[in-house]
């Protein structure tokens, strides 16, 4: 996938071994089974993200330069193939 003129602002691995990418242009997501990409960017407003968190109930939280805190609670049924 070319990221074009996204900046890459964090990378996260999570528990199921997916890959969060944070962009200055949103959220992406890696499945290294499928070799596939996701993006998140219809799911919540194109701002800026700097860090990706998982917590212990497997929701992904990612913080905004910004835009505040948001929580992806069933990250894997919401975005949208690329």
């Amino acid at each position: 996938m070319d990221l074009g003129p996204y900046s890459i602002q964090h990378l996260y691995e999570d528990s199921c071994k997916q890959l969060w990418i944070s962009t200055s242009q949103g959220l992406f997501r890696y499945d290294p089974n499928s070799d596939n990409f996701f993006s998140y960017t219809g799911v919540m407003p194109y701002y800026s993200s700097h860090f990706i968190f998982e917590d212990s109930g497997n929701r992904i939280w990612m913080g905004t330069l910004g835009a505040g805190i948001y929580q992806l609670e069933n990250p894997y049924e919401i975005a949208e193939s690329i």
